[in-house]
């Protein structure tokens, strides 16, 4: 069946002491009817319907031009996404799901960023970067089995690197810095009823970059 949804919003953008801050705020409700689910049962992937499912959160995001050089941004967003009571289980063996979380659907992300840049020379602009990211527990099935749940975590990415008038871009950089290990999803292995398996967040990564634009 066809999946439909209701979605309402209402929000307010706002500037402040001169456009120093700008401060974004946003309420929203979602309403699914026929709710499409993916489910993996090791063998096959299926695609059934669930009668409803709705989500309700707030999502704020800001820019802070601290001085000429620094500037903060970032945002957070906040989630309550549930099956209706009414839902059935995926299949006849899985448990039910109404008033439980959607699957993929952390209740909070947020993220923040730090930019700093300041000229080296008249034609040379030197920048550093920082980012943090974090977003908490999750399901990571349709079924909702609790083995497939991914906990929270945060991570950490710089950037070190310098740019000129003409175009040409060099910089370091590291990302996942904290070096965190984590599961981006996890689920039952193929042909092996009882286990699983996950795909793996990348770990700490550093390299070097240049660019030039023309």
């Amino acid at each position: 069946e066809g999946e439909f949804a209701d979605n309402y919003e209402l929000g307010v953008r706002t500037t402040w002491f001169d456009g120093i801050l700008t401060l974004n705020v946003t309420g929203f409700f979602t309403e699914f009817e026929n709710f499409q689910l993916n489910t993996f049962d090791g063998l096959n992937f299926t695609i059934i319907n669930v009668p409803g499912a709705e989500t309700m959160g707030v999502e704020a995001e800001y820019t802070l031009n601290a001085t000429e050089n620094l500037t903060f941004s970032g945002g957070v967003n906040w989630v309550e996404a549930r099956y209706l009571d009414s839902v059935g289980p995926p299949s006849p063996t899985d448990p039910p799901l109404g008033g439980k979380a959607l699957t993929n659907a952390p209740q909070v992300t947020a993220s923040t960023s730090i930019h700093y840049e300041r000229p080296i020379s008249d034609t040379v602009v030197g920048y550093a970067r920082a980012e943090v990211f974090h977003t908490t527990k999750r399901d990571t099935g349709s079924d909702l089995d609790p083995v497939k749940r991914v906990g929270g975590y945060t991570l950490l990415n710089g950037r070190l690197g310098a740019k000129t008038e003409n175009g040409f871009e060099l910089s370091v950089w590291c990302r996942n810095c904290l070096d965190e290990r984590f599961n981006t999803v996890i689920f039952d292995s193929v042909g092996q009823a009882g286990s699983y398996d996950a795909f793996i967040g990348n770990p700490m990564e550093v390299g070097v970059s240049a660019s030039i634009k023309y």
